[in-house]
């Protein structure tokens, strides 16, 4: 099987869209009308791009402890995000320290980073990484 025949369905409010080819390398495929492929442990889905917290939201919560609001810290968060998903991946893993939205994953060694900007940082320094064996 070629990367080629490799499809994946899409989750969209568009009807006329029902299958974009799936990049296994890069972790996320962008297609033409702008939907963007997100790759989680268990299911791949798809987001549009414009959920995004905007900057002036992202200013207003940047300093709270995502597993520590309090009351008024939480009433604000309901408040000032909307989408229910965002919402939840926000008070679960917080902001991603790379794109500033609400994180995909819990935070790890090497830092709080979403799944599409830790894939971007592994392409860029996967020259550097080595299996260690010298055979």
């Amino acid at each position: 099987m070629t990367l080629r025949n490799l499809t994946l369905e899409v989750l969209t409010t568009h009807s006329h869209v029902t299958t974009t080819p799936y990049n296994k390398l890069g972790g996320f495929y962008t297609t033409l009308d702008g939907l963007r492929l997100l790759q989680t442990s268990q299911v791949d889905t798809i987001k549009m791009d414009e959920i995004k917290l905007s900057d002036d939201v992202f200013e207003q919560i940047k300093d709270f402890k995502h597993r520590n609001l309090t009351k008024e810290q939480e009433s604000l968060i309901d408040k000032l995000i909307t989408d229910e998903e965002i919402k939840e991946r926000y008070k679960k893993n917080g902001l991603c320290n790379k794109c500033k939205q609400p994180n995909t994953g819990h935070t790890g060694y090497f830092g709080s980073y979403c799944q599409p900007c830790n894939s971007k940082r592994f392409q860029q320094n996967f020259k550097n990484w080595t299996s260690g064996n010298h055979d």
